[in-house]
């Protein structure tokens, strides 16, 4: 997993992208610093960060390498996960 700078802080957020400066456009938007963010670029590294119970929220990109947001949120579910999580996207998608 690739580890972004982090911000002194309580909550943990979890960026899923292949285009970590996209995010990080979203990610300045927010109240800062009253979080930390660590960014994985694939579908994979975003489960496997999830599963540690370390993160209170996530973003993510719609598409992801090998995966999607839909196919995440999934696996979130199941794993009754209940953090809020923000899904983006560049691409017009109507699914």
């Amino acid at each position: 997993m690739q580890e972004a700078a982090v911000l002194e802080s309580s909550l943990r957020l979890l960026c899923v992208t292949g285009d970590e400066q996209g995010v990080r456009r979203v990610v300045d938007e927010l109240p800062a610093p009253t979080f930390s963010v660590e960014y994985v670029s694939r579908y994979r590294d975003a489960i496997a960060a999830i599963s540690t119970g370390l993160y209170d929220g996530c973003i993510t990109d719609f598409m992801m390498r090998r995966g999607t947001a839909l196919e995440l949120l999934h696996v979130l579910h199941q794993a009754e996960y209940s953090g809020p999580v923000i899904v983006i996207t560049e691409e017009s998608d109507h699914r």
